[in-house]
């Protein structure tokens, strides 16, 4: 089956799930599907296990401690990148974000960057 897609610009994809349940391979699959209708638009995934890994400096394991106890500041650093592509001069046009996103603050949040944008 082939994923398709059909936006307008200044979308916000909140890609959720448990962790482990394919929501990068999706996002993957599905800008990878759509390549010719994404062509020349600002195409973004922000995606909290690549940032762990960033700020950790290191490709962990997805269950090392280190990388469950770098949440605080992963989440820190994903609201301040999320902002900053839904801002002038970036203005993403489509935006896919990669994360379990099981607290209701941090979808509050998201919805009020997407309104705000």
């Amino acid at each position: 089956m082939e994923n398709t897609i059909t936006v307008e610009p200044n979308t916000i994809f909140l890609c959720i799930g448990p962790t482990n349940s394919g929501k990068t391979t999706f996002i993957k699959n599905l800008i990878a599907n759509n390549k010719k209708k994404l062509e020349g638009l600002n195409v973004q995934i922000l995606g909290s296990d690549q940032i762990r890994k960033e700020l950790l400096g290191e490709d962990l394991f997805r269950y090392d401690p280190r990388m469950l106890e770098a949440s605080d500041a992963t989440f820190r650093v994903f609201e301040a990148k999320l902002k900053a592509l839904t801002q002038y001069p970036i203005n993403a046009d489509i935006i896919f974000l990669d994360c379990t996103s099981l607290h209701p603050d941090f979808r509050k949040f998201v919805s009020n960057t997407a309104k705000d944008s």
